[in-house]
């Protein structure tokens, strides 16, 4: 039986190379780098969502050595807050008034919503993933019912 690959991931909020890396900790040898900030999404951590500081990009990345997938997803304007489901498998994304969802699974970006006037600043789920709070700066709350 093949031993779990073990990897020690390190990031920090950086738009400089190398602000996210995977270091094999038995060999001490970075495998994998990235330049943007990381998030371990999916049902046991195996996907990686990434977004580069102040670019419009986000990527879901897949480290298992089987499965190994890469989308990248182009979005008008960075994202500024996420939010993931506790099994990992929606994730939801806000850009300017936008809010995103992907499904994890396939990596595919299955909606967008026009969901405030201005700014989205904060997004959450609530304890039991069946609902999606967003606030924007113009001091509403919207609330949004996560379907199963």
């Amino acid at each position: 039986m093949e031993q779990p690959l073990e990897l020690l991931l390190t990031a920090c909020q950086s738009k400089d190379p190398f602000s996210v890396v995977a270091v094999d900790p038995k060999t001490c040898v970075a495998c994998w780098s990235y330049k943007g900030c990381v998030e371990a999404v999916g049902s046991h951590g195996d996907l990686l969502l990434l977004v580069v500081k102040d670019q419009p990009l986000a990527h879901i990345v897949a480290v298992n050595r089987r499965d190994r997938f890469h989308v990248k997803s182009l979005l008008t304007k960075p994202l500024r807050c996420v939010a993931v489901t506790k099994d990992g498998a929606v994730i939801f994304g806000c850009s300017e008034s936008r809010i995103f969802c992907w499904m994890v699974a396939s990596g595919s970006l299955v909606s967008v919503i026009e969901a405030h006037y201005q700014e989205i600043l904060c997004l959450s789920l609530s304890s039991d993933d069946g609902l999606l709070i967003s606030g924007a700066a113009d001091g509403t709350v919207n609330v949004y019912v996560v379907p199963e």
